[in-house]
């Protein structure tokens, strides 16, 4: 019986981290189109207009404690499954969702 408890408490678990995620996705997302906002009031040089991005990546890096590379993907996925998956997304929020998240 302890072995079933343990697994129905691991299964809560992935639940409230699945809803975790789908949060930080959005919130991520949020930052990056502030991003892309300031991208777009600047100059035209591809080289200016991703400095944004790499401070947002940056400080997105310093917030969770992940490398600027890590950031940059979060971001990315973010806005995929923001924008091109929002029903996946509201099943990762849903409550007593199963479905497992991978970001």
């Amino acid at each position: 019986m302890a072995l079933d408890a343990a697994y129905s408490a691991l299964a809560g678990a992935r639940v409230q981290v699945n809803a975790w995620q789908a949060r930080e996705a959005e919130l991520v997302h949020a930052v990056t189109a502030i991003a892309g906002a300031i991208s777009g009031r600047g100059a035209a040089s591809s080289r200016v207009s991703e400095l944004p991005f790499r401070e947002v990546a940056a400080e997105i890096g310093g917030v969770l404690r992940v490398s600027d590379r890590t950031a940059q993907r979060l971001m990315g996925s973010s806005v995929t499954l923001v924008e091109e998956f929002p029903a996946t997304l509201r099943r990762f929020v849903r409550a007593g969702s199963r479905v497992g998240m991978c970001m």
